[in-house]
């Protein structure tokens, strides 16, 4: 087995300090919500994947240029998945996690840590959601930037690490199994983000990231599969 990177260690304290975060913010979700936070709890994502999908000029080869967006095929596979959405999002509700603040780009470059303590920046994208949804970016950071596989023990000991946070809803294993069905929908949730910041500006506008919600779709397909 490998070892763990140090720079993995140094994690430790954030990811604790961030569920912490999490746990408290679960308490004034509604009011967060009053105040502009987006909402992406479960039961609101069914119809915010109609609603991206009803953009579909807009996520298509035609429009975004060859192989940059879906084909007539996929997006026809995009509308057949919707049932996988309703399916993963009633199996995760049932898990009883609460509905709380999460910071859709959470990874290294925003969060702070010096002698007066941890700070995370940069909340624009976030929303209410499933909380388990905001280390999707921070594994993935962390596998390019280290060069380590999705699986690598390294990640999974941070994976349980923040989960041991949350044992209050269930037991390791069921812990384990929430992440999971969180993870997946945790890639439609971000296509969901990058929707919302992307479909009010035209294509010259979007520049490099024109196709950001079109490549999260390909990845939700390959997910919900």
């Amino acid at each position: 087995m490998k070892s763990c990177p140090d720079e993995l260690y140094h994690l430790d304290e954030v990811l604790r300090q961030y569920a912490r975060l999490q746990l408290k913010s679960a308490d004034i979700s509604a009011e967060l919500l009053k105040k502009g936070v987006p909402d992406r709890r479960l039961e609101a994502m069914p119809l915010l994947y109609t609603s991206l999908l009803s953009r579909h000029e807009m996520l298509l080869d035609s429009y975004l240029g060859k192989g940059a967006g879906l084909t007539k095929e996929q997006l026809n596979h995009a509308h057949r998945k919707s049932s996988a959405l309703s399916s993963f999002s009633g199996q995760l509700a049932s898990a009883g996690i609460p509905a709380t603040l999460h910071h859709d780009d959470f990874h290294d470059a925003n969060i702070l840590v010096h002698l007066k303590g941890i700070h995370f920046i940069d909340w624009g994208e976030a929303s209410i959601a499933h909380p388990f949804y905001s280390l999707l970016i921070m594994k993935r950071s962390l596998s390019y930037h280290l060069k380590l596989d999705s699986r690598d023990p390294a990640l999974m000991r941070l994976t349980d690490l923040y989960l041991e946070m949350w044992e209050d809803y269930g037991s390791k294993m069921q812990l384990r199994e929430a992440f999971t069905i969180a993870q997946k929908l945790a890639v439609i949730n971000r296509c969901f983000t990058r929707n919302g910041i992307l479909s009010g500006l035209s294509l010259q506008e979007q520049g490099e990231d024109f196709d950001t919600v079109a490549a999260w779709l390909k990845e939700w397909l390959t997910a919900a599969a």
